[in-house]
């Protein structure tokens, strides 16, 4: 298993970007852009920014996955298909804790 989720799933966020960020970074360095071992990355670091509640960051990491898978695989393809999800269900919850403030 990847050290990041190891980490995260210790709820050790920190130290689960750590080593998330390092894995990307060297991912980047050897490969190009959309090479679907960046896709995974951004995926694994979406995925720690949801969990941290860092909604912004983890929406960015999961679109970047979206836009790799989609090239490498088209949109309609099962992981293209799981990390949209992940960014909806994302979305729409934080919609209905905002909506929640405003029912009248």
């Amino acid at each position: 298993k990847n050290l990041a989720l190891v980490y995260c799933d210790k709820q050790e966020y920190d130290k689960a970007m750590e080593f998330g960020k390092k894995v990307l970074d060297l991912r980047l360095k050897k490969l190009d852009f959309n090479h679907l071992d960046v896709g995974n990355s951004y995926n694994i670091l979406g995925y720690i920014n949801c969990k941290n509640s860092e909604k912004m960051e983890a929406s960015k990491c999961y679109e970047n996955a979206i836009s790799i898978y989609t090239k490498n695989f088209g949109k309609n393809n099962k992981k293209t298909q799981e990390v949209m999800a992940k960014i909806e269900k994302f979305v729409n919850k934080d919609y209905l804790e905002k909506r929640k403030f405003y029912v009248v």
